[in-house]
């Protein structure tokens, strides 16, 4: 039922509804007089409100109308439903990286061991290095249009005051685990834009070198192609560790639960 709204009463132009604002229950009272229309927040829900509202919001919560933070609560869970689903996006093609490098790894034992032809090692190598170049780049593409692992940090860290920890220690289903919040997202009550800010450095520096080959390589044909840094092929199944552990850290903080990748 959570973002959903309830009318459990209506008395001419007045109401009661109640909404499941992350996972706790708000209840709103309406008025319609003279054409306008005004909303009170009911005194049991205040506290709730002034204990859970994001510190930058604390500032809108008033005595008599609750219509900003009622908007403010449902951008609040529309952001971390957003965030959820995209993230379920994002998960097939982090989990395809790591299968593909798994993968490529036991072929390069086989190869080194006499057991592959070169010919189909060669043809493995190539269309390893394309494929995993655009997958690479993918994930960090950061156009406006797209899903992506880049995206999503961003917005987050826009938005990091949507995150508490005392939302993540709600949805957490066997108990309060604090200290992977603390350990993953920083001390603050909510997801500090430092540590998301950390995170998007790691994948940036970690990536850059393949990300530049395949724009020039694979998704264009430059005129003129010239690397910086040729990336190796330890550089792809480095950043593959990075983007998979970074990843999980997120996984963790939506889901309240580990991934295996």
């Amino acid at each position: 039922m959570r973002g959903q709204l309830v009318q459990l009463d209506c008395l001419a132009a007045n109401f009661l509804t109640r909404r499941f604002v992350a996972g706790n229950l708000l209840t709103v009272y309406y008025h319609r007089s003279q054409g306008k229309t005004t909303a009170t927040l009911s005194k049991e829900s205040r506290p709730w409100l002034s204990a859970h509202i994001p510190t930058p919001y604390a500032g809108i919560l008033p005595h008599s109308t609750s219509n900003d933070i009622v908007r403010v609560m449902q951008q609040q869970n529309f952001k971390l439903d957003k965030w959820k689903k995209e993230f379920k996006q994002v998960e097939v093609s982090v989990a395809y990286l790591r299968f593909n490098n798994t993968d490529f790894l036991n072929l390069s034992k086989r190869f080194n061991d006499g057991r592959l032809e070169p010919y189909l090692w060669e043809f493995a190598r190539r269309n390893y290095v394309t494929y995993m170049s655009m997958a690479i780049r993918r994930l960090l593409d950061d156009h406006r249009d797209v899903v992506s692992l880049w995206k999503l940090l961003s917005d987050i860290e826009a938005n990091a005051e949507t995150v508490t920890r005392k939302w993540f220690l709600k949805e957490w289903p066997g108990g309060a685990h604090e200290s992977t919040f603390l350990e993953f997202f920083g001390s603050g009550d909510f997801v500090q834009q430092s540590v998301v800010a950390g995170h998007k450095k790691q994948l940036d520096d970690a990536t850059r070198s393949i990300r530049d080959r395949a724009d020039k390589f694979e998704a264009h044909m430059d005129k003129k192609p010239k690397l910086k840094n040729t990336p190796t092929f330890n550089d792809i199944d480095n950043s593959v560790v990075v983007i998979a552990q970074i990843y999980k850290k997120y996984y963790y903080l939506f889901n309240q639960k580990s991934l295996t990748i």
